[in-house]
């Protein structure tokens, strides 16, 4: 007997799964939760074995982040949204073509472009035309900014709002769409937007910690919101709940992504199908599912990531279905390449540095300003591989002495600021804002006119300056027929061009796998953002013709017109 009994134990005995989350990686992890670049951080690895859960930091004083901890999940949201859509398309209630304003309540109208209507999968695939936010998008309160955008706002905004292209022809990430989207799904279903995902997948799929308003239980577990380590507001979102207003756990976001997978059986297998099948793909060569993103490798990832005032998010899975990563954190610091490296390790994973000023900040509240000075500018030499040295930590913490009204402190960090990043316009806008309030209008006028000769696109400095008196020069104008000129593909590397195009007297440009912006003209062949620190220089050859672009950002990056 005990012979058999011991053949029978040796022979059901496996050698144990290697660990999907390797050393190096839960050290990277470790340190990032260690340097505060995350409060907490939950993450879930799917593959044939099993499904493995790690998590690192506190949700509260003492209480450890796991599996049931809650974030919300932001624009992941807008997957749910697209399985929603594909649900009633395998249903055959609806159709992927059907055109919006089949399902626009009366009085209410989509716009046209040249008699081309707007359809679902454009509001899925961020292809309708419609811009990222609506131009009626005033919250009442900045730290919850969605909650009073109304059903009424929704509309009116759709029934005034002018097409700048045809539905189809680029693309525009827009939550607006896919909001109007989610909303106008559950008015089909004679529901909410939150009923509506229980009812398809939640409840079905047993996720019990799942939802767009949080439940007592999920408010049990809440990891609560932060920015640079202060706590802020969650963002509830209502008519646009559809874009990015679910809330959720790492154990149930692997259920769903198990469920996408094939893993889980579920009445929804096919709706999950339709929904990674591409179904746009932009001149760019951004590729779309229904909500969800394909990133080009072999095999091909299928992902989106998720950011509101506080959290930030990653969920995919490969195309082969051989894994699956959940990446959740209550911080406003990307959490991408932890999700992509874990699910194709030749993606490269971040370096975590301590931050300076989590250093220098305590000196600056013990020992004074002298002291935090000196503290700054020796570590600047002496451990400049080893630090992290970033702009918004301190301006952040710049804003902060600012509401509490020391002046003092806050010039003074805003001034080390300018000095540790003397190209960033915001520096100097940051430390003109501090000298106005203190009284000091010359030391702010010339920091606004410094920031505004860095970005003439800061319409900030402009206003400010216009406040103290100061007239400022009129945005240049270009030529129709030359920015017409400037219309093509510019390769950067193998990997990375960018898509510039012309709609009336406005330049736009769209680099690889990112959203499309306006472009905005410093002189006839100088261009910068508004949203980023960053201008485009177009070169001609010897013909006249336009044959290259240089991309000023972190320095010079020169690409060749292809097409």
């Amino acid at each position: 007997m005990l012979i058999i009994l011991l053949t029978l134990l040796f022979a059901t005995d496996v050698p144990a799964a290697e660990d999907p989350i390797s050393p190096n990686v839960r050290e990277n992890i470790r340190l990032r939760v260690v340097y505060q670049h995350f409060p907490s951080i939950a993450i879930g690895v799917i593959a044939a074995e099993g499904t493995t859960y790690a998590t690192w930091g506190e949700v509260s004083s003492g209480v450890q982040a796991d599996e049931l901890s809650v974030y919300e999940i932001g624009s992941i949201s807008k997957v749910f949204t697209g399985i929603l859509l594909a649900d009633q398309v395998i249903k055959g209630t609806l159709k992927l073509d059907t055109p919006v304003q089949s399902l626009l309540p009366t009085g209410v109208s989509a716009p046209l472009f040249d008699g081309h209507d707007i359809q679902l999968f454009h509001l899925s695939t961020h292809s309708s035309g419609l811009p990222r936010m609506p131009d009626n998008f005033n919250p009442a309160n900045p730290a919850n900014p969605y909650v009073d955008y109304s059903e009424q706002l929704l509309f009116e905004f759709l029934t005034h709002h002018k097409m700048r292209r045809a539905p189809g022809s680029d693309f525009e990430y827009s939550n607006y769409a896919v909001g109007l989207l989610g909303h106008l799904l559950a008015q089909k279903s004679g529901s909410s937007y939150p009923q509506l995902v229980q009812e398809t997948i939640a409840k079905p799929l047993a996720m019990k910690m799942t939802a767009v308003t949080l439940t007592p239980e999920m408010r049990k577990h809440l990891a609560p919101p932060t920015s640079n380590g202060v706590v802020v507001s969650l963002w509830d979102l209502t008519t646009l709940a559809g874009a990015g207003g679910i809330r959720s756990n790492v154990q149930d976001m692997c259920v769903f992504i198990k469920a996408n997978m094939g893993m889980v059986e579920t009445d929804l297998r096919a709706a999950m199908d339709l929904s990674h099948q591409q179904h746009y793909q932009a001149p760019n060569g951004t590729r779309i599912g229904l909500g969800w993103h394909i990133k080009t490798g072999d095999p091909d990832i299928i992902w989106h990531n998720g950011g509101t005032g506080g959290y930030r998010t990653f969920a995919g899975f490969t195309a082969d279905h051989s894994k699956g990563v959940v990446v959740l954190t209550n911080s406003t610091r990307n959490s991408n390449d932890i999700g992509f490296h874990l699910l194709d390790a030749t993606n490269e994973l971040a370096i975590p540095k301590k931050s300076l000023l989590s250093i220098m900040a305590p000196v600056l509240e013990s020992d004074g300003i002298k002291a935090a000075q000196d503290l700054f500018y020796k570590l600047r030499v002496e451990s400049a591989d080893s630090l992290e040295f970033r702009e918004t930590d301190f301006n952040n913490l710049g804003y902060e002495y600012l509401a509490n009204g020391d002046l003092e402190k806050a010039i003074a960090i805003f001034a080390l600021n300018v000095e540790a990043f003397p190209e960033g316009f915001n520096t100097y806008d940051s430390l003109a804002e501090a000298y106005m309030v203190n009284g000091q209008n010359e030391l702010a006028i010339a920091n606004y006119n410094k920031s505004l000769a860095l970005n003439p696109g800061n319409d900030n400095a402009r206003a400010k300056l216009a406040e103290l008196g100061q007239a400022t020069e009129a945005e240049h104008q270009v030529a129709a027929a030359t920015l017409k000129d400037y219309q093509g593909t510019y390769q950067l590397t193998p990997q990375f061009s960018i898509y510039v195009t012309v709609e009336g007297n406005q330049l736009f440009a769209q680099a690889t796998g990112q959203q499309r912006f306006q472009v905005f003209p410093e002189s006839d062949n100088l261009f910068y953002y508004k949203v980023v620190e960053a201008k485009l220089e177009f070169h001609r050859d010897q013909t006249g013709s336009v044959n290259a672009m240089t991309l000023h950002q972190n320095g010079k990056h020169r690409g060749e017109r292809v097409k």
